[in-house]
């Protein structure tokens, strides 16, 4: 998203620099699955790190706070309270949606984007330098004469950009977060945002909507980047890179004329990939892929509406492994409604599955907020606690109870994967690691 925020903004003849304080955050140990920094100490580094760039103050300047979720919004807010100086504020992204309320409880907030920010911030970047009111756009709050005036969000094309401007990245903040690229010079990058499918517990869940940049912007971008930066790794971070059917098979087509010396990885859906597709992606320069998997028990599957055929997905990891491509798995424990006799089928599917699945993401279920399952608990067969963080099984255990079987069954699993030979990548540890040491940091 930074990358496409500035670069829209840069190929507008608007000077960017671009700070990725998440980035940075990990980097100094204040963020990651093991970081127990209080939320004031993560605040009050982001905001040293503001006021250290010096961007502020000097004439016309817009700071801008990309968010991922309406949960961090707020501390973008509190961000835009801690730092003084000259200039607007904008507070935004795909996950905000309660700008008029940021605005009311955050007087240093200017502005607040609902949704994604490339064509608003061009056009909030030019009334400001034009010094009009900003009227009219898409997704934009903002105040006026004591009111909040806020225009309708709206989808926006994500080929606006037509080149990435990485200029501003620090290369060796990503030169270890993610297997396999470890140690090495790597650049993320993102394609597809938003998801055509509808799994329960997905809290990034956008309603089946979604945007995709065409492939042939995408693999020149590719190719620019890889040349004017001198990288050929790159990460990518799409939501799944088979969306929809015909639109890996473009991105393949594309590579193919184009023909850029890279590597990449990236997640992808098991299902309707056959052999020669996942030989075309391995020739294209696939290192890796993540399998949303999450469900290894069928039952669950379909009651979590994965939308895959456990049998299709083992026959596509299988194939993906014989043509050379790393298979990562993901796999959710505790998941409502899970019993001891899908725990089990999750194991054996493990030991099936090996060699053929080397890595797995082994994670822990949690309540997300935007996900079907919070939005519509009673659709499967659940009641949202009072306090919003968990959900009672009807007929099952209550959350109080469920935590408990969440963690026995994440131990379960994490102890036999780790006993089949399978290497750990999780979250922001993004490091493979081996079952037994993993475990141990837990």
């Amino acid at each position: 998203s930074m990358i496409q925020l500035s670069s829209a903004l840069s190929g507008r003849g608007f000077p960017v620099s671009v700070l990725d304080l998440a980035a940075e955050a990990t980097a100094s140990g204040l963020m990651g699955g093991h970081s127990d920094v209080s939320e004031e100490r993560l605040l009050e580094f982001c905001a040293q790190r503001i006021t250290r760039a010096g961007q502020r103050g000097r004439g016309f300047a817009l700071t801008g706070y990309s968010v991922e979720s309406h949960q961090t919004a707020p501390l973008a807010a509190r961000l835009c309270d801690m730092v003084r100086g000259g200039g607007f504020n904008v507070v935004g992204g795909r996950g905000e949606e309660d700008g008029e309320g940021l605005l009311r409880t955050h007087p240093a907030v200017d502005f607040v984007v609902e949704g994604e920010g490339e064509m608003p911030l061009v056009a909030l970047a030019s009334a400001l330098l034009e010094k009009r009111e900003p009227r009219g756009i898409p997704g934009l709050c903002y105040r006026l004469a004591g009111d909040v005036v806020a225009a309708p969000s709206a989808e926006h094309n994500l080929d606006v950009a037509r080149a990435s401007n990485l200029d501003w990245v620090n290369f060796p903040l990503y030169t270890e977060t993610k297997f396999p690229f470890a140690g090495e010079r790597v650049v993320p990058y993102m394609f597809v945002h938003g998801c055509p499918y509808h799994c329960a517990f997905c809290g990034d869940y956008t309603g089946g909507q979604m945007r995709t940049r065409n492939p042939e912007l995408v693999v020149d971008d590719l190719a620019h980047i890889s040349k004017k930066y001198e990288v050929n790794n790159f990460l990518f971070l799409n939501t799944l890179i088979n969306p929809v059917p015909g639109y890996l098979q473009a991105f393949l087509d594309a590579m193919r004329n184009r023909r850029p010396e890279i590597r990449w990885v990236d997640s992808a859906k098991p299902t309707r990939l056959d052999r020669a597709t996942l030989t075309a992606m391995k020739e294209a320069g696939c290192v890796a892929l993540t399998w949303g998997i999450d469900c290894a028990s069928p039952r669950l599957a379909k009651l979590m509406n994965k939308g895959i055929e456990l049998e299709e997905a083992s026959d596509i990891l299988i194939a993906a492994n014989e043509v050379g491509i790393t298979n990562i798995v993901n796999l959710i424990q505790g998941i409502p409604h899970e019993t001891d006799e899908d725990i089990e089928e999750t194991v054996r599917w493990l030991d099936r599955m090996q060699p053929h699945a080397t890595h797995i993401n082994l994670m822990r279920f949690q309540v997300m907020e935007n996900s079907l399952l919070y939005l519509y608990p009673e659709r499967f067969d659940l009641v949202r606690t009072e306090d919003g963080k968990g959900v009672d099984e009807k007929g099952g255990l209550p959350w109080e109870e469920k935590v408990n079987q969440i963690r026995r069954s994440w131990h379960r699993v994490i102890r036999v994967a780790g006993d089949l030979g399978y290497r750990f990548v999780t979250g922001s540890d993004c490091e493979a690691s081996s079952g037994p040491s993993y475990s141990a940091r837990q």
